[in-house]
């Protein structure tokens, strides 16, 4: 009997000196209860060296072009043009090329011709030959091409040349029978260069931007390590190409991705969509993003408990060490914080206050901050000294944390990982503006902040 009325007194006596209220229950937020991302858009300026595909235009083309023009009376000619490496240049939206070469030719003369005995007819004089750079250097020619070229809605380019010059430099004039064959070469080879238009335009159909593009795409959408501050992901929905613009060996574009921009902390899956078809484009410069976070509170404990942790005061004669603070989930859109205390009475009070953000000075608080229901009553039962507004007061000064701190280092660490190569050849060279808090949401396991991201992008291939 003794025994169980002293272990009835311990008891009541722990119970009176232990304040445990029942936790607050965690609501599991409804999706819809955060407002749905907007899409934003990011205007990447892109630089390609187009050396190698001119090389390969290069390549492909024939350096040797032969014709003949025969008739039995008047001048007769038989050419040869042989063509130096083409040398391309950009200029605006047209690509120009110069082809310097040289030419000989063969000519003779017959003064009249008879179809007496042949349909072919056969010359009634002896015919007179003569050479036009043969056996002595060749003549020089300058040739000009002018292309237009686009890109298609699968990235292949699609062009238009127009020969655009034939001009010989040095002239071909056969003394021996008063010609001057400069103008006939020009025309002979001014047919077959023309035909030639057709032929760069097919090797230009041929180049397609998609495989360099496919690895942009596939390295914005690979997550981003923050160290420290989870994974930036780009998530890109889709990308537009404005006119392409050329500058001497390269052509720059702007192209336009849409995205959901995310920082979160743990390593999102990665996207498989594959680089789709080419939108309508439209002008933006840089980028003004929302860009969503996703912050555990695990990670906003450590941030509240330099306040207040082994903070102490004195309470109608009675101490109250305040020992820890803790995020302990959300509910009904509030944040609930879990305070474990000692001193005079130990135990665990809980209180709940909307977060809500300055957007003038990026300070997240809690405003509104007040005793759980539960904790109230348990309070006003049997520790109702501790129902004072110097506690709500204390925990509500140490719940404001000043972001623009996290936010300057969040900047750096995203500048940090927009610049250098993201796949083999294709360098990104980005920086942010500037990062600013628009919303916040609590939910049941992590905090939903939703920034507005300035900044620019841009990549060299």
């Amino acid at each position: 009997m003794r025994l169980l009325f002293g272990t009835t007194l311990i008891l009541v006596i722990i119970s009176c000196k232990t304040i445990k209220p029942e936790a607050p229950e965690i609501t599991v937020m409804d999706k819809d209860s955060v407002i749905v991302q907007s899409l934003s858009f990011i205007s990447v300026p892109i630089k390609i060296d187009l050396r190698p595909y001119f090389d390969e235009t290069n390549a492909e083309l024939p350096t040797v072009f032969k014709g003949k023009d025969e008739q039995c009376e008047g001048v007769s000619a038989e050419y040869e043009f042989r063509r130096s490496p083409i040398q391309f240049e950009g200029i605006g939206q047209e690509l120009h090329y110069t082809i310097n070469g040289k030419y000989a030719l063969k000519l003779n003369y017959c003064a009249k011709c008879t179809e007496l005995f042949n349909d072919e007819g056969n010359c009634l004089t002896p015919r007179i030959y003569a050479t036009c750079g043969i056996k002595e250097p060749m003549r020089k020619m300058s040739i000009a091409y002018r292309t237009e070229i686009g890109i298609t809605e699968d990235y292949s380019l699609i062009s238009k040349t127009q020969l655009k010059e034939v001009k010989a430099l040095s002239p071909c004039k056969i003394t021996v029978f008063n010609y001057n064959a400069t103008e006939r070469v020009q025309k002979e080879i001014t047919t077959r260069l023309k035909e030639i238009e057709v032929d760069i335009d097919k090797e230009i159909s041929s180049i397609s931007l998609k495989e360099d593009l496919e690895g942009i795409w596939e390295a914005l959408k690979e997550p981003i390590d923050l160290e420290g501050f989870g994974f930036f992901a780009i998530r890109p929905q889709s990308i537009s190409l404005s006119e392409l613009e050329y500058m001497g060996d390269y052509v720059s574009m702007n192209a336009l991705l849409s995205a959901f921009p995310v920082v979160q902390l743990e390593k999102p899956k990665l996207d498989t969509t594959a680089l789709p078809y080419l939108s309508v484009h439209r002008e933006k410069d840089g980028f003004n993003v929302e860009v969503d976070v996703i912050a555990s509170y695990d990670s906003l404990n450590a941030i509240l408990n330099r306040s207040l942790a082994g903070f102490e005061m004195t309470l109608k004669n009675k101490l109250v060490v305040f020992d820890s603070l803790a995020v302990h989930g959300a509910a009904d859109s509030k944040i609930s914080l879990e305070v474990n205390f000692s001193g005079d009475k130990k135990g665990t009070i809980y209180l709940q206050g909307t977060p809500e953000i300055d957007a003038s000075t990026q300070i997240l608080s809690l405003p509104d901050l007040e005793f759980d229901l539960e904790t109230k009553n348990m309070l006003l039962r049997s520790a109702k000294w501790m129902f004072d507004k110097s506690i709500t007061k204390k925990v509500k000064e140490s719940a404001v944390i000043d972001i623009n701190p996290y936010i300057d280092t969040l900047k750096l660490s995203i500048a940090e990982s927009l610049n250098g190569e993201i796949a083999e050849g294709v360098y990104m060279k980005g920086s942010i503006e500037s990062i600013s808090l628009a919303d916040i949401h609590p939910r049941s396991k992590d905090l939903f902040i939703r920034t507005r991201a300035i900044g620019k992008l841009q990549v060299n291939m």
